[in-house]
């Protein structure tokens, strides 16, 4: 009987012990938190930096690693960045799509989890930086209009660009590739939105690329959702 009563303990001790862990994660791969906003109001002493989250509550084999940023209560999650140069005319051309050969920009987050995640988010946010050179990425000083602007597509799949209505149109935050004098410049540019699923940007339309001395590059910034 003593021997019964041992395992029964023993059990019971691990079953509290899962369930202590679920409702007070640690944020490791083992006991990851739902989200980081979860995590700091389990552990208000944690620092922001890098944790183990699994926002669909399933096998935590599948858990992802994330950026928290405390201070806004975001979980954010990484692209896998890659860089890709053009040279023919000028005309739009989806940066995956046309010019990597994939269909879109890939995250290091499973698609379950990212969907879970945008459920459990009232807000989502994401840089996106065009670095260019003689190339524009939204306004054009020389013709003074935005005919050339640089389109994102949406995680849900709206085409968001300068003649987009103020409900889709990015925030700029810096712009300076409207200038072509030769020197490197770049364009910043937000989207922070209440619709989590328009994020992430899944491909990025670039127009003016093709003639003589047109260069850019895209640094495509962590999405967080808060």
């Amino acid at each position: 009987l003593s021997r019964q009563t041992t395992d029964v303990d023993t059990a019971f001790w691990s079953l509290s012990l899962r369930v202590g862990l679920f409702k007070n994660p640690l944020g490791t791969h083992r006991h990851p938190a739902r989200t980081c906003r979860d995590l700091k109001l389990c552990r208000p002493e944690a620092e922001s930096g890098q944790y183990w989250i699994d926002p669909n509550g399933g096998i935590t084999e599948d858990s992802i690693l994330v950026y928290c940023d405390f201070a806004l209560n975001a979980s954010c999650i990484t692209p896998n960045q890659f860089m890709k140069w053009y040279s023919g005319r000028d005309g739009y051309k989806w940066f995956a799509q046309d010019l990597h050969g994939s269909q879109q920009f890939h995250y290091t987050s499973d698609p379950s989890q990212l969907l879970f995640l945008r459920l459990l988010s009232d807000r989502a946010s994401q840089k996106i930086t065009y670095h260019c050179r003689n190339s524009v990425a939204w306004y054009d000083s020389r013709s003074r209009d935005f005919d050339k602007s640089i389109k994102l597509k949406s995680g849900n799949g709206i085409e968001l660009y300068a003649a987009s209505s103020n409900k889709y149109k990015p925030t700029i935050i810096k712009d300076d590739c409207g200038v072509k004098d030769g020197k490197w410049r770049k364009t910043v540019l937000e989207v922070n939105t209440e619709s989590t699923h328009r994020l992430p940007i899944v491909d990025i339309a670039v127009f003016d690329i093709g003639d003589r001395d047109e260069e850019f590059g895209l640094q495509i910034g962590s999405v967080c959702f808060s």
